[in-house]
């Protein structure tokens, strides 16, 4: 299995914050906290007109997800983009990325532990 989490890019968000593995944890909280949000905007999207917000969503995780260190997490969710952009997105891709979402938010809570255990 590919690891959820690439720790050493959370080791060096952590190095940029100066160290600071609090804000560093807040981040991935609000990632975490935000994730519910995210999901149901993709899930909204099929089939309906909601492809902005889905579509900006989609970006977030992105962005973030790459931010945190969950590289397969952030290269599904611009798959998902992609898809969403040409009328092809399917519950089956939303379902595997709220599942790669779920294992990514679990790993980078025990990647987090095991920065602050260092």
């Amino acid at each position: 299995m590919i690891a959820p989490i690439d720790e050493s890019r959370l080791a060096r968000l952590a190095d940029d914050l100066d160290g600071d593995l609090e804000a560093c944890g807040r981040a991935a909280r609000e990632f975490s906290g935000a994730w519910e949000g995210r999901i149901t905007l993709v899930r909204d999207a099929i089939g309906a007109s909601a492809e902005g917000r889905a579509s900006a969503a989609l970006l977030s995780i992105s962005t973030t997800g790459r931010m945190l260190g969950a590289e397969v997490l952030a290269a599904a969710a611009d798959r998902a983009r992609g898809l969403l952009a040409l009328g092809a997105l399917t519950a089956p891709v939303v379902d595997e990325l709220d599942r790669l979402g779920r294992v990514s938010l679990g790993g980078l809570e025990a990647a987090l532990l095991r920065l602050r255990a260092a």
